[in-house]
């Protein structure tokens, strides 16, 4: 959730900085970085033309610019609680590849594919499941995966919603419904366990009108969404699948972002998410974003219900929560468009 509050930051005080469950953001001018001399153990990153960078005295700045600044939301253990026999197994780019080697032969049956769009700056490949043929008769949901490559957890629950979209006994489903995902849009960050991608770019900042400009992972998903974008006429939802710190909920835009009735429209489907997923629970947060998110950029370009779902990153092995309870996440998911659409 975004709100608005006054924070201390070794020794300075902030005002108005901006919190996300996710990563904390706010601009501050070049005398200020200067001043506090911020260097928090790699976990405070500026944006110095679209990349961030780890903060350090010998960037140069301008005294009187102002510079977006990310602070990872996170204690100073955090990269050591990914790689700890304690958490969960992290999910990452060979987790993928092993999966979709193992779901293709589902596909076919169903009229599905899996095709390599493109490549990630270090050469990995870009996924998307898609129909062999688009329906434009059919209800479309459009996912998108692990645009923060550290969110891992969210890949388990695209794979427990896509196992029970492609179960052998789901014919029906498809003669209603049809899906297009792109699993895992920056691998590097993925494997590299890091927010940016290996030009030092947070993807969900770069969803702006001018992809084609892009010279990154978002060029080739935006270039191949955006036609399906414009020629779909009944994408129902679509939902960009992300990790949070410590909590699972729903990101969604205000009764006045666009409507009344987009807005309940998004809670209708927070509700009935809620009732089969005990995790999430209903959970939301109104936030109307950065504007070259994802999420934004389908709601105001084309007026998706679009809603960012958050479940907690690093989960610490017990007997609760595990791997395949992220995944029965997923199949709350289809649980919840089956009965609401």
């Amino acid at each position: 959730m975004y709100i608005r509050l006054i924070i201390t930051i070794i020794p300075i005080v902030f005002s108005s900085y901006t919190i996300a469950k996710c990563i904390n953001e706010t601009q501050l001018s070049g005398r200020a970085i200067k001043t506090l001399g911020l260097n928090l153990n790699n976990k405070v990153y500026i944006d110095l033309n679209g990349k961030y960078q780890s903060i350090n005295k010998s960037i140069s700045l301008n005294s009187n610019k102002q510079y977006n600044i990310q602070v990872q939301y996170t204690d100073e253990d955090i990269l050591n609680e990914l790689l700890d026999d304690n958490y969960l197994e992290y999910y990452d780019y060979s987790t993928l590849t092993q999966y979709l080697s193992i779901v293709r032969e589902k596909l076919t049956p169903l009229n599905y594919k899996i095709e390599t769009i493109g490549k990630s700056v270090q050469n990995r490949n870009l996924y998307v499941i898609s129909p062999t043929q688009v329906d434009d008769s059919k209800k479309t949901i459009i996912v998108l995966g692990r645009q923060h490559g550290d969110e891992g957890t969210s890949n388990y629950i695209i794979e427990g919603f896509l196992n029970k979209v492609f179960a052998s006994n789901n014919k029906e489903w498809h003669k209603k419904f049809q899906i297009i995902i792109y699993p895992m849009i920056n691998p590097d960050g993925a494997d590299n366990r890091t927010r940016y991608n290996a030009n030092g770019r947070d993807l969900n900042r770069e969803w702006t009108k001018n992809y084609i400009k892009k010279n990154d992972e978002i060029y080739y998903i935006s270039n191949h969404m955006t036609p399906y974008l414009k020629s779909i006429k009944n994408v129902i939802l679509s939902l960009d699948m992300h990790g949070s710190f410590n909590e699972d909920f729903i990101y969604q835009v205000d009764q006045n972002f666009i409507s009344i009735d987009f807005f309940l429209n998004q809670s209708k489907f927070i509700d009935i998410l809620g009732d089969y997923d005990q995790w999430q629970n209903g959970n939301s947060k109104i936030s109307n974003g950065h504007n070259d998110m994802a999420r934004m950029r389908l709601i105001k370009d084309y007026r998706i219900n679009t809603l960012t779902h958050e479940t907690v990153r690093d989960i610490p092995i017990d007997k609760d929560r595990t791997i395949e309870t992220l995944k029965e996440q997923g199949i709350s998911i289809y649980n919840t468009i089956t009965n609401l659409y």
